[in-house]
Formats: structure tokens, sequence, C-alpha cells
């Protein structure tokens, strides 16, 4: 059985009104898969690399642009992702299990399926998060992990990011310091594996700071889209950097999966991007955890600096 490490890079809209929220809520457009080929001993086996020609956001992010070196001329260069990634799922293999670096890339890669009305369940099958085995193995502090954090830890010596084949390879160079067995048996049912669907309700709004957002109490309010009442969401917790999740139920039963994503913007402001999802056991089971995990960091940090205030 072989083992796909694969990376992405994707466009953004040039600006806020640009973004598609129809039929999808489209975060980026894949413009680069990148990825690596290897055996359950790790061994690298072949490498991917394929550039991929956005049929929305056609225009190259100029941030984008200068973190990946992709410029506008060279997306000309590319083929359509749908063709692109049947070639990639060809490379790959029948059998193969796949593995990213957080989930971000597949969250962006199901939105992309969708929107060339390519079921993601067809494809994403068998995807782990290694940044769970790498926390679980190497870091054990319960939180996410940067790539280039993670090489340092290792003392492994990575490629320039932003390349999707390079960032692909600095992922394979952590996997070798890795147990992927004990990795399966820890993580049966990977956080990636749930998928949260298609958007029912897209708001953004653009912030002084992550904390100005937080006392917006508009964030926390929606109307159920079964029976027009409002719908009001749970605390939030934190799901990874840049993001919080909350459930919410309807007085009608309807129930909800909520996640709001901020992205940086000049002189320091936030964009909080708030995303209604229909709701699950699964998404349920996500943010209970989620929570209790924030609660018990909580606790550990009160419990130090009331230590360290008895000094």
């Amino acid at each position: 059985m072989d083992y796909i490490i694969f990376d992405l890079e994707w466009n953004q809209p040039l600006y806020g009104g640009m973004r598609v929220t129809s039929p999808v809520y489209l975060e980026g457009e894949i413009i680069e898969i990148g990825a690596v080929k290897t055996n359950e001993e790790c061994a690298l086996l072949d490498t991917f690399k394929i550039l991929i020609t956005p049929q929305y956001y056609e225009k190259m992010n100029s941030n984008v642009s200068k973190l990946t070196g992709i410029r506008n001329k060279d997306l000309m260069l590319g083929i359509v992702f749908p063709d692109a990634f049947r070639a990639f799922m060809k490379w790959s293999g029948d059998d193969a299990i796949f593995f990213s670096w957080s989930n971000n890339d597949l969250r962006v890669l199901r939105e992309n399926l969708r929107l060339f009305n390519m079921d993601p369940n067809d494809y994403l099958k068998h995807v782990y998060d290694l940044q769970q085995f790498f926390d679980k193995q190497i870091l054990h502090e319960g939180r996410g992990c940067g790539l280039n954090e993670a090489l340092e830890k290792v003392g492994e010596k990575g490629m320039e990011a932003h390349d999707a084949l390079h960032d692909a390879i600095n992922t394979f160079y952590v996997c070798k310091h890795l147990n992927f067995e004990e990795g399966f048996r820890e993580y049966a049912t990977p956080q990636e594996a749930i998928d949260e669907g298609d958007a029912l309700d897209v708001l953004e709004k653009n912030y002084p700071s992550i904390n100005d957002s937080k006392r917006d109490r508009s964030l926390n309010r929606f109307q159920c889209k079964k029976c027009g009442r409002d719908v009001y969401c749970s605390p939030w917790t934190s799901s990874g950097k840049g993001k919080r999740i909350s459930v919410a139920e309807c007085e009608c039963g309807e129930k909800f999966y909520l996640m709001i994503r901020y992205i940086n913007l000049k002189d320091d402001k936030r964009k909080a991007i708030r995303i209604v999802y229909p709701g699950s056991s699964q998404l349920d089971s996500l943010y209970t955890d989620k929570a209790a995990r924030q609660a018990e960091r909580l606790a550990k940090r009160n419990m130090k600096q009331e230590q360290s205030h008895s000094l």
C-alpha cells in the first residue's frame, strides 16, 4: 500500500466582493498540487507536481503570488482542475492512503471538488491529518504546529516553502520521524474525515482586531433556513490557527455547525468569515471535544498562574 503526502497552493479573490459563495463557498481555487509517494516504511518512491489554470479566481492575488512565486502568465500553462485532479488520482493509485499537514488543504480540496460537481466522498476516503500524528508522538502539547516548526523540532532542513511539491517533501522529512501504525491506532476516526457539507449561509465582516469580532453579537445569530427563526450559537471554541467553531439548534429542531475563519488584512485588521453548515452528530462531537480541550488548556494555564503568584 502506498502513502501519498500532498500539499496544495490556491489562489484567492482579489477582494472580498469577488468571493464565490454559490454553488459552494470557495475559500481558494487550487492552482497547484504537489505530492510525494512513499511505502509503509516511508521510503521515497515518486513525486508529483501539476499546475492548474483557475476558472473563477483567474487573476493572481498579489499576496499569493509573492508567497508562491506563481504569476498570471504561469497559470496559462496549467490545465483545468478536473483533469489535473484525475491525473493526480491516477498517479496515486487505487489503494493509496492520503496525508496532509493539517486539514486546511483538505477543506479547500473539498470545496474545489464540489465546485466542479465532483463528489468528495468518491475520492477522499482515507485521509489523515499529520499534525495530529506529530502532536501525539513528538509535540505533546495538544495544539497544531506549523511545518517549519515541525522541521526544526525533528532536526530536518526543509526546502523553500510555499511550493506545493517543496511543502510535500518537507512534510515527508517530518514523516520519517513518525510511527504511522501508532498514528492509525490513535486516530481511528480522524478529524478531517468529517465533511462540513455545503454552506447554508456566509457572512463576511472586517474588524480592527479579533477581539473586536468576539464582541460582535451579530456573529452569534443567524436565521434558520427551515423556519426563519433567529438561532443563537453556543460559545465559540478554538479549532486550529485562525479558526473557531460552534454549534446551534433552532426551536424547530434543525441543527447547525458554524465556523469562523480569520483572514489578515492591512494595518493589522482582520476579516471574519462566518459560515453556517448543516449540523450532524459527528460535528457535534467535534465541537464537544474541541471545547473540552480548550477548557482543559485554560484550567492548566490558570493553575500555573496561581502557582506563580503563590511563590
